[in-house]
């Protein structure tokens, strides 16, 4: 790069030193160690390099105590806890809330707090809250549920420090007060001098040990700093360094500061409407891009959960990629894979009096594709099974039936800890990397797994509380918050990806920043802290703005030095996205022209467009046997929208059948729909009695109980909301037998003359096209002598869908469910010369009344052929527009935007 990077010039520097034997370069972090060992090299220096350590690693050196952290940190915390005869909390519970405190131990000992003030202080505050109880003054849930809380906290620090310690453990903050205290006896034991490269936000604990440095004359500070933010009081990026320009060990920051910042550079802030479009945007821009600036090129994520689909979006000019973030577990694909086996065996092991299975977790377990990988042919002959009994509850015995193989299907065994569950899952990975052809990066997730699983069970088999598959879900969901899978590459080559941290103290010369937005970077006012803000500022601990400080100064550092920047950020406004304030902050204040775009403006337009489907020859054939049998609800789907009526009727897509736990709008009419059926074909082409009322309630639970476990609830047992759907179906189709008993009553004649029948004809439409409709007509009956048709609908049926216009070509817009009514009247009518006149209507099973709901045409409900007739050419013109080869199937947006 033209600007020299600031490893470049701290290198420089170093060279001119000739006594690397005792110094120890001390770095923010791991990952510009190789930059400085190569740069070293670049420059020409062949000797013995100087010692280079993290901070943490320092630390750890200074006070002779080993970084503990995870789950042998939170189980020694609970078993500290415990250790009070007051405290019966469960660890399930107390996962809950300790890794918050915890972050609150690190704060207040990174800032050197004095611990028991502070702890009197917050126990004060509880104390003022319970008078405030007792007086009830302004209380409130939350006041009373943490009463007592400092109190316990108090005492679980001192005991848990007292363990750590006395094992020779600590945790981060801990850590380093240790090293603080112990910084003069550790400057005694040693003549090395300490070098620190590109420090920003120190904590009250550095700042002790680089005085005792100082003092001892064995410290030498490499800033990275510009006059921009330094000498700008307003500007956050400057906050810490400029009060660090007061301490003996930070008078060299002026002299330090460069000027990089106001450099020429080309800067595009572009808005996209998500995230998968952001990793779009950066395939296009990197495969835009100068192959040899490639080389010098970050692509820095501000949101980690974008790096699975980032990976897949880049180009194939990108020969090498090095990953130099974590990537938290949450976000791996296979997580949530491991998170429904764990889910499996805790539902089984929550049904009381049930050694059962429960259906979500094992058809997500069967449907997953890593899975089907390895058992597709066994995991899809047991889902079907599954399905097409519609179970809820599934046993093991069942299961074995189905072809399930233990020894096989090693994560299905039934187990009753939380170690047998391990055991199987460890099994399980073994098994899958043996017998799976699997990529680099899916190995690393597997072993990644494999390795938790292995410590958890580890941990479950030393601590009795840890066996209960209940705290294992809990423990793994803590840990997919916590803990994260880390790359290994070569840093040195090819394009880098990489998180806001992992860019310190590196330099390059194009940078595409994703994520900039407000709530991401920075992060705001997120509290991940018990101690209230304004007893954070008072003990000098870190608060929110001191966090976006930090990133202030990261977001300027990553610009300074480097000629092209772009910068992504979500445009996604009615989820309240908006473009960080670092940005708009930045283009205030006019140092350089900024460009914003749109990310539709870099991308295809034809990925924003509708989908449409040309009608080919193999297409056209498919048409041309639908015409022979067109059924009224085909006519209503295109009518709805055209693509899912090309997928359902053309092609023959169709949704895989679901369990359904609780009866669907269609699985409920269906079972409806039968019901009635059923109750009374027995009184198929009689005219009904009263008498024949009593007996038809009399029979109808035993009817609609056969008809519920066949049609609905088949082999499963009746549970949860599925008794509601019962109730719904009794209500519904009792409303229809009493109104139709209260007709006969009021001396109506009615008499049903077919139940759920077929029927078809054909037709000529007005273009001469010969066609066949053909249709399912749920009641025909005749009404005091009048044949009348009826449709059951769970649905909504308003009455405007059900009148016709014959004049100006009737529309059909928003009238499906009447052209299905009028396609039957003309079907009975060819089916039926004999009769003149009949009534077509719908019965609302959601919400029936006395009133059906009738077809008019031209405002008349009793219908002859000749009104039929007026509509037909209507539905003519829509068939020779489905059948038209000119005319593609274009999806209606509007529908699927809804």
């Amino acid at each position: 790069m033209s600007t020299p990077s600031f490893i470049e010039e701290a290198v420089t520097k170093l060279l001119q030193s000739s006594d690397f034997q005792n110094m120890v370069i001390v770095l923010p972090g791991v990952r510009p160690a190789s930059f400085i060992k190569k740069e070293f090299v670049r420059q020409g220096y062949t000797g013995i390099l100087p010692q280079i350590v993290t901070i943490e690693t320092w630390m750890q050196e200074i006070a002779g105590l080993i970084r503990i952290a995870g789950i042998p940190l939170w189980t020694r915390g609970y078993e500290a806890f415990m250790r009070n005869p007051d405290n019966q909390e469960g660890f399930e519970s107390f996962l809950k809330w300790f890794p918050t405190l915890l972050k609150d131990f690190d704060d207040l000992h990174t800032a050197l707090a004095d611990v028991d003030q502070l702890f009197d202080y917050l126990q004060s505050m509880e104390r003022l809250k319970e008078w405030a109880q007792e007086m009830n003054i302004g209380v409130s849930e939350l006041m009373i549920n943490q009463t007592g809380f400092w109190a316990k906290a108090s005492v679980l620090h001192r005991d848990l420090n007292d363990d750590l310690l006395s094992a020779g453990f600590a945790y981060s903050g801990l850590l380093f007060r240790k090293a603080a205290e112990n910084i003069e006896e550790y400057l005694a034991s040693t003549q090395q001098h300490f070098v620190f490269l590109g420090f920003n936000a120190l904590t009250e604990a550095e700042k002790k040990i680089l005085d005792a440095c100082e003092e001892a004359g064995r410290l030498t500070m490499h800033w990275d700093i510009d006059k921009f933010f330094l000498n700008n009081q307003l500007q956050e990026a400057g906050q810490f360094l400029r009060n660090y320009s007061k301490s003996s060990w930070g008078k060299s920051l002026t002299e330090q500061a460069h000027n990089h910042f106001s450099q020429s550079k080309d800067i595009e802030i572009i808005g996209c409407p998500n995230l998968a479009s952001q990793a779009k945007v950066v395939g296009k821009l990197l495969e835009e891009s100068d192959p040899d600036l490639l080389e010098s090129t970050a692509v820095v994520l501000a949101d980690e959960q974008l790096l699975p689909v980032m990976l897949h979006s880049l180009p194939a000019s990108v020969a090498h990629i090095n990953i130099t973030m974590g990537l938290p577990l949450r976000w791996i694909p296979i997580t949530g894979f491991f998170n429904q086996i764990i889910d499996l065996h805790l539902y089984r092991s929550l049904s009381k009096g049930f050694d059962e299975y429960y259906y979500k977790p094992l058809v997500s377990v069967l449907k997953n594709p890593d899975f089907q990988q390895v058992f597709a042919p066994e995991a899809s002959q047991i889902l079907n099974k599954i399905q097409d009994s519609n179970q809820v509850f599934i046993s093991p015995e069942q299961l074995a039936a189905y072809g399930m193989k233990n020894a096989y299907f090693r994560i299905f065994d039934t187990c009753e800890s939380a170690i047998e569950l391990l055991n199987n899952l460890i099994k399980f990975i073994e098994y899958y990397l043996e017998n799976n052809s699997v990529d680099a990066l899916q190995t690393e997730y597997l072993y990644r797994f494999q390795e938790i699983f292995t410590q958890l069970r580890q941990e479950s088999e030393d601590k009795f509380f840890l066996r209960e598959i209940s705290t294992l879900k809990r423990l793994y969901q803590q840990l997919l918050s916590t803990e994260e899978l880390s790359f290994l590459g070569d840093p040195l080559v090819g394009l880098q990806l990489m998180g806001v941290l992992e860019t310190r103290l590196l330099d390059f010369d194009q940078v595409i920043l994703c994520s900039a937005n407000e709530g991401t970077l920075p992060l705001g006012r997120t509290e991940n802290s018990y101690v209230p803000y304004e007893v954070r500022r008072l003990f000098h601990m870190n608060t929110f703005l001191e966090n976006d400080s930090i990133y202030a100064y990261h977001f300027y550092r990553l610009i300074q030095r480097c000629q092209r920047v772009r910068i992504l950020y979500n445009q996604d406004i009615v989820n309240g996205k908006e473009v960080s304030r670092f940005v708009k902050q930045m283009q205030l204040e006019g140092m350089h022209d900024v460009e914003s775009k749109t990310a539709i403006s870099l991308l295809s337009s034809q990925n924003q467009s509708d989908i449409n489907i040309s009608k080919s020859e193999t297409v056209q054939k498919r048409l041309n046997d639908w015409k022979n049998s067109i059924s009224p609800s085909s006519l209503g789907a295109y009518l709805y929208d055209p693509l899912e009526f090309y997928k359902k009727h053309i092609i023959g897509y169709r949704d895989e059948n679901e369990i359904e736990e609780s009866a669907g709008a269609l699985t409920l009419g269906n079972a409806a729909h039968k019901v009635l059926e059923y109750i009374y074909l027995p009184y198929l082409n009689k005219p009904l009695t009263v008498r024949n009322f009593e007996e038809i309630k009399q029979n109808f639970p035993k009817v609609l109980y056969k008809i519920l476990q066949q049609e609905l609830f088949k082999e499963s047992r009746v549970h949860g909301k599925n008794h509601l759907v019962q109730e719904v179906i009794k209500a519904m189709t009792e409303r229809v037998i009493l109104n139709d008993e209260k007709f006969v009553k009021n001396n109506g004649e009615l008499i049903f003359t077919a139940l759920e029948a077929e029927i078809s004809t054909h037709h000529n439409t007005i273009h001469g096209v010969q066609v066949g409709f053909g249709g399912h007509m749920d009641r025909v009956e005749k009404r005091d002598g009048t044949v009348c048709i009826f449709d059951y609908k769970t649905g909504n049926t308003k009455s405007e869908a059900l009148n016709f216009v014959s004049k100006n070509n009737a529309s059909l817009n928003s009238k499906a469910y009447g052209m299905q009514l009028l396609l039957y009247a003309k079907m009975y009518f060819d089916n039926h010369p004999y009769v003149q006149e009949l009534r077509c209507g719908v019965i609302p099973l959601k919400k029936f009344s006395t009133e059906m709901l009738w077809l008019h045409i031209d405002k008349q409900s009793l219908l002859t052929r000749e009104l039929v007739d007026l509509i037909l050419p209507s539905i003519d013109r829509l068939i020779d527009e489905i059948l038209d080869p000119e005319i593609a199937f274009i999806q209606n947006s509007k529908k699927h935007s809804k």
